[in-house]
């Protein structure tokens, strides 16, 4: 296998794990909190925010303005 290949089962593996813990979230919403909400309790940190908006300006000037 290539490298390549390795990342995107990487990545896949990640983003069907995200989803998995997002459905069993919705299935029982009283036990698990949604990614949603998680985000939401996190960005309450101030340092986490600010890491936040660095990281979506990083994405953006890398990805969209070349």
């Amino acid at each position: 296998m290539t490298s390549r290949w390795v990342t995107c089962a990487g990545w896949f593996l990640l983003l069907t794990t995200v989803i998995a813990i997002e459905l069993r979230a919705r299935v029982r919403p009283s036990r698990y909190a949604t990614l949603g909400e998680t985000v939401a309790v996190v960005l309450r940190i101030p340092l986490v925010r600010g890491l936040a908006l660095a990281g979506w300006s990083w994405l953006g000037w890398h990805l969209f303005v070349r």
